[in-house]
């Protein structure tokens, strides 16, 4: 690790991933399942993304809300660096990126920063000082508007205690081998797990730990290293970040994780009654918390927080439109909640489903059609987003933000074929992006430069590519080895992509 990281990995880079909760549309539908008056996506807005890593979320949303300014905040000057590389290939003008530690952010230059409509933070908090809290803190006491909405997620109590002896453990082993963190963190983990295999007493009193340690056996040890070797692990209470929070006149809204939004789908009942029993907010969410054994938490706090009246409510929620972001065929009606796996009333689901299907996307007309009462109908359709089946559409989309998103899309696309581990395309109708496999994305970089409808065509241009890259293709779970066999199969994928996919990509401006 470096000593300018200030405990922080820096000696390797984050993963460049995209989260769905950092979209403002995402945050303006949360916001207004808990009630809240939030920035609408709809307007030009000024956001910042704090501890940016990599950028490319702040990259992936700036290249659809053209009108408005991303500003990517991040003490990693590699990170920084990529990220304006990326900016710079993909034509986003709209986005700036600051190489600034949270202290110097929250200590910036008057007018160095606009004052920010949404401030995201995502996963850093539990990973930092007590020291660079406060200033991030201080960041937003500064720089959010009066009405601004926070974004925060981090690792909380009590669902990291069977894991935290296990993260000492990791970061022991590491301090005593000094090296680059991903390596550090590859031998950790081989330690870690021999152990286990002998059936030391904590694995054999706490299975749960181990059931998490195999399944972090696949993950990007880029991703394991930040996770378990900063010197500042320290998963929190959310009684402790609400308190935190507090000294910038941040007020907690609710969940951007949509379900646990609604009692009866996220809580047992004997749980919803503890909570209901709770003497205040705080306390209920910690009893949730408990109940749920959480793990992470995704907090939407305000500066100045104002409930919708009843009117303002229904009004906004009827006029909120939708679309499916899959197949009407492919849509399952089982679900995982935050209680675990659940199979969702058909007869309401269908109805819903259909209504979409059939390109009735505005709430009001849903109902019309329907004959659903418009609470069961706003349940439903949170859940289809929250299982990443359906989401909250934009109410316009200017013909510069598709062309930029398309722009944006094919330098991502390019990239991948080089071998960067980019997964996601930006997907204006809805202001987010999409989760793109690299067959997918090979077919995008192929389709972003010419028009081609036919699978053998578009399989053979695929392969090209991927061979370049030196990727395999697999069928049934098995790399293919001959030159033969990965051509079949890349015409085969490319075919499935140009059923299932595009047309999709089409609809939601991807492409």
């Amino acid at each position: 690790m470096t000593d300018w990281g200030d405990g922080y990995v820096a000696d390797i880079a984050y993963t460049p991933g995209f989260y769905r909760e950092l979209s403002p549309v995402w945050l303006h539908h949360a916001a207004e399942l808990v009630h809240t008056a939030a920035p609408s996506p709809d307007a030009p807005l000024a956001y910042c993304d704090l501890g940016c890593g990599q950028g490319f979320g702040t990259l992936v949303l700036a290249a659809q809300f053209p009108d408005s300014a991303f500003h990517g905040i991040d003490f990693n000057p590699g990170q920084i660096a990529n990220a304006r590389d990326l900016a710079q290939q993909g034509g986003v003008a709209n986005a700036h990126f600051h190489e600034l530690s949270f202290q110097q952010a929250a200590d910036a230059d008057a007018g160095a920063l606009p004052v920010f409509d949404v401030v995201g933070i995502h996963g850093i908090y539990s990973w930092i000082s007590a020291a660079n809290r406060e200033a991030i803190v201080r960041f937003l006491d500064r720089w959010l508007k009066p009405g601004g909405l926070v974004y925060i997620s981090y690792n909380c109590m009590p669902g990291w205690a069977a894991m935290a002896p296990l993260q000492r453990l990791l970061a022991e082993h590491a301090e005593r081998h000094p090296d680059r963190s991903d390596a550090q963190i590859k031998g950790a983990m081989a330690h870690v797990q021999a152990l286990r295999g002998d059936n030391l007493g904590f694995f054999t009193a706490n299975p749960l730990a181990g059931k998490r340690l195999d399944a972090l056996a696949d993950k990007d040890r880029r991703y394991l290293a930040h996770e378990f070797l900063n010197a500042h692990w320290h998963p929190l209470y959310h009684t402790d970040v609400r308190a935190e929070l507090a000294a910038a006149k941040l007020e907690y809204a609710g969940s951007a994780s949509l379900l646990e939004n609604f009692d009866t789908l996220a809580l047992p009942e004997a749980a919803r009654r503890h909570k209901a029993a709770a003497p205040d907010n705080a306390m209920a969410e910690l009893v949730k918390d408990y109940a749920l054994n959480q793990q992470f938490r995704r907090d939407l706090f305000v500066k100045g927080r104002r409930a919708l009246t009843a009117v303002e409510e229904s009004e906004g929620v009827r006029e909120r439109r939708f679309t499916l972001i899959k197949r009407r065929e492919d849509v399952t009606f089982t679900f995982q909640t935050p209680q675990g796996e659940a199979t969702g009333d058909e007869a309401l689901y269908k109805a819903v489903c259909d209504a979409l299907s059939a390109g009735v996307t505005r709430v009001q007309d849903i109902l019309e059609r329907t004959g659903l009462d418009l609470a069961r109908a706003n349940q439903a359709l949170a859940v289809l987003c929250a299982s990443g089946q359906a989401h909250s559409l934009r109410a316009a989309v200017s013909d510069d933000a598709r062309a930029a998103a398309k722009r944006f899309n094919a330098a991502v696309a390019h990239r991948a074929m080089l071998g960067d581990a980019y997964a996601y395309l930006a997907a204006p109708a809805i202001g987010t992006a999409l989760s793109t496999g690299t067959v997918e994305m090979a077919c995008y970089d192929v389709l972003a430069a010419q028009d081609v409808r036919d699978a053998e065509t578009l399989g053979a241009a695929v392969w090209q590519r991927l061979r370049q890259r030196g990727t395999r293709l697999k069928r049934d779970g098995e790399v293919l080895r001959t030159e033969r066999d990965n051509q079949r199969e890349a015409v085969a994928q490319a075919g499935q992509v140009l059923e299932a996919k595009v047309p999709l990509w089409r609809h939601l401006g991807v492409l």
